[in-house]
């Protein structure tokens, strides 16, 4: 029966990421595109006119386009002089500025590709953002390569594996090794020199990444910000100066472009829809702006993918196919009144071929008819006075403004309609997703009934009968819908050439026919039966509520999922985790408080006789004959099974133990002498005749008070609980509202408080290194220590921290540091688990269950530290604090609630919420911004793909991953026998499982319902790959306790129960 538990969750979860893929697919749609490129040939005549179209003649020569990665538009536009030669040449009116957004995802290869073709990438992008593959979509980029423009590239090599063979000259920097913030811009910088005295190119691309690394590594505010700042602003000024001495020799003058991908979070981060990562300059310098040809900056905002068709009309090229972008009228105030309707009128047919191609007709716009109209108005009014008159400008403006009402009308009709969904394939996946919630309860149910026999479990002919039936009727549905006209085929699971629709279809109706047919014997059972299944069901959760605690958390989990649909809950999640888990502890210390008022002297009299000893008479019959209680006397460390004192006080005389009132005034006033645990078992084990009752009273109020003193200290716990939640919260803002707030983490940052960081890192690890040092063996300790040391030099020698001894330790990578710590970690974490798989190889040598349990719990100790280590290294310094807040944590939440082997449920759902509440307090958050890439670096000197995923992938999930291998280490220490261990693991998974996935099946029906919601790609759809991934993590976590509990079962012991 284990061994079909292990099977079924397994199978279970594949279904799940399976529903889970399906419905990210249909969510998540591939932009459909015109094939080709566009050309002189499909350009309309001017209006009225007939005959074939002309472009505009090019009003630029040469153009250099700096791209600073994260560029911010308050580092431009803001009243600070942080670029002072751009800020002079925007304050003199000698270039044409503007705030450009960027749309979401704000990362850069979705970027790169809308300032080329001028389109919105999906959210899809974000997670090809790691493989750049050719570009095959008609681009800005093609059309210069087309026009046979030579054009040169340096910087992020992601341009070149978007546009290979593209370039004359290259030279690329990888853009996601990220603790590299010099060499990587003097690689680009070191080119401008020779190419600035070449005359062999017409178009030169500069993509700088420094100033995004060191947002990545230290954030905005970092004093490394304005030197690289000074850097760009000197590039910037050395291009414009060369460029006015080409002025003197060339016949059409040149552009300078200056523009940023996206921006950066108020962390350093991006990839967000925050003001902060959206927001970019777009500056426009050139020797024709000069003597006041510019304007001022202009607050109105602007579009990114604006500069698309705006480039190309300027250097007399086609706008790309599938560009969204209007062109920016202002740049073409040095052309004809004709020539900018003309341009305007070629941007206006463009859109327009792109909304036919996603299935609109421009007849219905009423925008750009009239447009059309008045422009044709106007050329025939030209031609009758070829003079141009202050009539003809007026007239050309209000036509040129109506061009771009039509123009922003298409873009933004189009922009709406880029969502095609394939809901066919949505609700398929949602469907999926709520069958294995099914099947998990199921599974959990049985899980919780005693064992059954095999002739109970057999499948009768009626089960298989009706199971195949109900597998071909969803078959036949399926083909229904796939064939229909009303609801459309989807692409994923209607293709009948497609080898994967195949497999799809027949997986979808193989489960959903065993679940339907489930529901039918189910419902079949339930009225048939004489206890129906709802009351089975009631008295297996029955005891869920028992406890007011585990209760709670049950509530709390709901409370939850139902906050999701709230777009501002999504935002601000981290609230409702930190209100969940403190009023958590708040309901341990009520409880803790309640026990203590039990311990008062009315259960004393209640409980035992008191004695007259002037009348001799007894007063209150209560004492039992025959009985024997035990004084349990807990002591050090709940994980170590030699720390429990047992001492029992058996009774022989027939009269049992009474106690005088003398007694009881003695306790009571706590004039009782203190004696030892040593002592007392000495006095208990001595004592005969009168002084044994003597000593059994001793023993008696002993325990009495020890219990109120064990309350009180757990009051106090809890009381520190309540202050390391609260100080969690504190460290890190976190969500969209109040992320710009300053916190804990933000000051110790900040170069003159090195020394308190540093002080602040150093004092974490000693409560790591102190709380670790009684769960793991000596060697162990050793590698552990020297790992924690070797990670303090790492982060001094990197600049983050300081010596005391070395106040000005040279900066470097510290590789060999880093790998030092790497080193440590695969020395524990693998020769732990060779430990664990040893013990069942030497299985034969059997050993009582006791001493399995403590190797087991020993090796499960030393991966922890292993984790632990890893996440010391991992994590930024301000967040060391953090890690050792965690080891508080844990430690008092396993003797206040994790002491039970009854508890899984428990166990389980406070591990998830403090892993989740931990997950915020790090910084992370439901936008992409908040991703720490810096973390996948530690250690590497090259971009490697394979290892840099995995460790960004650890770092981020942090929280959940310490807080699950706590409880499940906390579930085995508590284990008492096999069986029993066996059950709680697969508790463990079950409840893992289902709480997963009962977030997948609200969440996706809720992202299905608000698909066209104005936040849907801001914070919806972050929201959903974070679960996704959420999703893998704790797939890998069930299966990893799986595998554990397989190693378990087959494991030989004498016996399997602890002896009392």
């Amino acid at each position: 029966m284990p061994h079909g538990h292990s099977v079924l969750i397994v199978l279970l979860l594949l279904c799940q990421i399976l529903g889970l893929i399906l419905f990210l697919r249909g969510f998540f749609p591939l932009k459909k595109a015109i094939d080709g490129r566009a050309t002189n040939e499909n350009l309309p005549p001017e209006p009225s006119f007939e005959g074939k179209g002309d472009l505009l003649p090019p009003k630029f020569g040469r153009v250099v386009i700096v791209l600073i990665d994260a560029l911010r538009a308050d580092f431009v536009y803001s009243e600070q002089i942080r670029m002072p030669f751009t800020q002079e040449l925007i304050r003199l009116n000698k270039s044409f500025s503007f705030m450009a957004k960027a749309h979401p995802p704000t990362v850069t290869m979705p970027r790169i590709k809308a300032l080329t073709t001028g389109g919105i990438p999906g959210f899809i992008d974000v997670v090809l953002n790691m493989d750049s593959s050719s570009l095959q979509e008609d681009s800005l980029i093609s059309q210069m390569k087309f026009a046979n423009k030579k054009l040169v590239f340096y910087g992020d090599d992601t341009w070149m594996k978007l546009f290979p063979e593209h370039f004359e000259r290259t030279d690329g920097t990888t853009s996601f090794f990220v603790t590299d913030y010099t060499e990587v811009d003097n690689n680009v910088t070191r080119h401008i020199g020779k190419e600035l005295r070449s005359n062999d190119w017409d178009v030169m691309i500069l993509h700088y990444l420094g100033l995004d690394h060191i947002g990545h590594i230290a954030g905005p505010s970092s004093p490394l910000v304005g030197p690289k700042l000074l850097e760009m602003d000197q590039v910037v000024s050395d291009i414009y100066n060369e460029m006015l001495h080409w002025h003197q020799q060339r016949k059409a003058p040149s552009l300078l472009v200056l523009c940023g991908d996206h921006g950066m979070s108020e962390v350093g981060s991006h990839g967000g829809a925050s003001l902060a990562e959206t927001n970019t300059p777009l500056v426009f310098m050139s020797p024709l702006f000069e003597n006041g040809g510019g304007e001022e900056f202009s607050k109105k905002q602007v579009q990114q993918i604006d500069l698309v068709p705006t480039l190309s009309l300027l250097l007399g090229l086609p706008v790309p196919q599938n560009s969204l972008g209007i062109l920016l009228p202002e740049l073409f105030g040095s052309h004809s009144a004709r020539e900018k309707l003309r341009a305007m009128q070629l941007n206006s047919h463009q859109l327009s071929q792109v909304l036919i191609t996603n299935g609109h007709s421009v007849d219905n716009m009423w925008e750009p008819q009239h447009a059309h109209k008045l422009h044709s108005d106007w050329l025939k009014s030209a031609e009758v006075d070829l003079s141009t008159t202050r009539n003809q400008i007026t007239s050309a403006t209000k036509v040129a403004k109506q061009y771009i009402l039509a123009l922003q009308k298409m873009s933004g009709h189009v922009t709406a309609s880029l969502s095609n969904y394939d809901l066919h394939a949505m609700i398929y996946g949602i469907a999926i997703l709520f069958q294995t919630l099914y099947w998990f309860v199921c599974g959990l149910l049985q899980l919780s009934f005693d064992m059954k026999t095999r002739d109970e479990m057999n499948f009768s002919a009626t089960t298989v009968i009706v199971v195949s039936g109900a597998v071909l009727l969803v078959a036949v549905l399926h083909l229904s819908t796939c064939s229909s006209t009303v609801f459309g085929g989807s692409d994923i699971l209607c293709s009948v050439t497609s080898l994967e629709s195949i497999v799809l279809s027949s997986i979808f109706a193989l489960l959903s026919g065993v679940t339907l047919g489930s529901v039918l014997i189910g419902l079949f059972h339930h009225f048939s039966s004489s206890q129906p299944f709802f009351w089975v069901v009631i008295s297996a959760l029955s005891s869920l509520f028992q406890n007011k605690t585990c209760c709670f958390l049950v509530i709390g989990v709901f409370l939850h999922v139902v906050s999701l649909p709230s777009s501002s809950f999504v935002e601000e999640e981290h609230q409702t985790w930190y209100l969940l888990t403190s009023t958590l502890f708040v309901i341990i210390f009520l409880e803790k408080i309640t026990s203590c008022k039990h311990l008062n002297e009315t259960e004393l009299h209640h409980r035992f006789v008191i004695k007259d000893e002037d009348s001799g008479i007894n007063k209150t019959h209560k004492c039992g004959r025959g009985k024997s209680f035990e004084l349990y006397s807990k002591l050090g460390d709940a994980s170590s099974h030699k720390n429990s004192h047992h001492s029992t006080i058996s009774r022989h005389n027939a009269d049992g133990l009474c106690l005088t009132s003398q007694d009881v005034d003695r306790i009571r006033t706590g004039t009782e002498n203190a004696i030892s645990n040593q002592d007392l078992s000495r006095s208990i084990s001595t004592s005969t005749g009168s002084g044994n009752h003597i000593n059994e009273k001793t023993a008696l109020g002993l325990e009495v008070m020890t219990s109120k003193k064990g309350v009180l200290l757990k009051l106090l716990l809890c009381f520190v609980l309540l202050v390391l939640g609260r100080l969690s919260r504190s460290w890190n803002q976190t969500g969209i509202k109040w992320a710009d707030r300053p916190d804990i983490g933000d000051w110790l940052v900040k170069p003159y408080n090195r020394k308190v960081l540093s002080l602040s890192y150093f004092v974490s690890l000693l409560f790591i290194v102190g709380f670790r040092y009684n769960c793991q063996n000596v060697l162990i300790t050793f590698v552990f220590v020297v790992g924690v040391v070797s990670t303090y030099v790492y982060r001094t020698v990197t600049g983050s921290l300081q010596l005391p001894w070395i106040p000005n330790e040279p900066i470097t990578k510290g590789v060999p540091a880093a790998r030092l710590t790497y080193c440590c970690v695969a020395i524990i974490a693998i020769g732990n688990v060779i430990n664990l798989c040893r013990r069942k190889r030497n299985s034969d040598k059997k050993k009582t269950f006791q001493e399995y349990n403590f190797d087991v719990c020993g090796s499960l100790e030393g991966i922890q530290s292993a984790l632990l280590l890893l996440e010391i290294l991992l994590q930024r310094p301000h967040n060391a604090p953090l890690l050792a807040v965690f080891v508080v944590q844990e430690h008092i939440l396993r003797k206040l609630l994790w002491k039970s082997q009854e508890n899984t449920w428990l166990i389980v759902l406070s591990s998830l919420w403090m892993g989740h509440a931990m997950y915020f307090s790090l910084g992370n958050s439901n936008s992409l911004a908040s991703v720490d890439i810096s973390a996948g670096y530690v250690g590497l000197e090259d971009h490697i793909p394979v290892i840099v995923g995995p460790l960004t992938f650890v770092a981020t999930y942090c929280g959940p991953l310490l807080w699950l291998m706590a409880a499940v280490l906390s579930i085995v220490r508590n284990a008492r026998d096999v069986k029993r261990l066996q059950y709680s693991l697969h508790q463990v998974c079950y409840i893992i499982s289902l709480c997963q996935a009962l977030i997948l099946c609200a969440y996706c029906t809720l992202v299905f319902v608000q698909r066209y919601h104005l936040f849907v790609w801001s914070v919806f759809s972050p929201k959903l790959l974070y679960e996704a991934m959420k999703t893998l993590l704790l797939t890998l976590c069930v299966i990893v306790v799986l595998c554990l509990t397989n190693l378990v079962g087959r494991t030989k012991i004498i016996y399997s129960e602890k002896p009392d």
